[in-house]
């Protein structure tokens, strides 16, 4: 048996503190969270985030260390984070509630995708990546990176458009913004064009190792 690569074992060792590291912070929240929420409500904020326009700027100043002004300018619209201190609100049990299934189901999505990854480096571990599975296993990574980023991008939104609803602003408009990353989308369509590539080369190998 070949000895494992120095890369190979640290891969391994990251996952495993990947994968163990999300599961205790989940536990940790389903348990801290509602306890919080009940016994020291003035610690938690209610925060959303929207997207700025307009920005007045003109109370902002840089200068070079020579004493050379600068124009100071925001690439729009600007993410921005409202927050409501605990004493100005009180906590909904079903913001509360609200938080706790969507930091599950986050958490459930990023476990499955890292057993995506660690059960591909257990067949490179054993000596035989090239198999069907694999190539299932990388368009499953693809497919998880599409809707992870199609579903942030609709909460990003969400998020913007109740900021919009809830605040009155000066020196600055809130604007709905849809939160779309499309670097993330064109990852993962690349990654699901990948795993096409191993399926058809892993087709090919097992149609050689059957003519020999």
């Amino acid at each position: 048996m070949k000895e494992r690569s120095v890369s190979l074992r640290i891969l391994k060792f990251l996952f495993a503190v990947c994968w163990w590291g999300t599961i205790g912070i989940s536990l940790l929240m389903v348990i801290l969270l509602p306890v919080v929420a009940v016994t020291s409500p003035e610690k938690i904020d209610l925060s959303l985030v929207g997207f700025a326009r307009g920005v007045d700027s003109s109370a902002l100043t840089a200068t070079t260390h020579e004493g050379l002004a600068s124009i100071i300018e925001f690439k729009e619209p600007v993410q921005v984070r409202l927050s409501l201190p605990a004493d100005n609100w009180e906590p909904k049990w079903v913001y509360v509630l609200g938080g706790i299934v969507l930091g599950i189901a986050g958490a459930g999505l990023f476990l499955y995708f890292l057993k995506q990854f660690r059960e591909i480096i257990q067949t490179v571990e054993s000596g035989d990546p090239f198999v069907f599975e694999n190539a299932r296993r990388v368009r499953i990574i693809g497919l998880l990176i599409l809707v992870g980023g199609f579903v942030g991008g609709l909460l990003e939104t969400a998020g913007g458009i109740w900021a919009d609803s809830m605040f009155v602003t000066e020196g600055f408009d809130l604007s709905t913004q849809i939160g779309l990353d499309f670097s993330t989308l064109i990852s993962g369509l690349s990654i699901i064009v990948l795993s096409e590539i191993f399926r058809y080369g892993t087709q090919m190998r097992e149609e050689q190792s059957l003519t020999v």
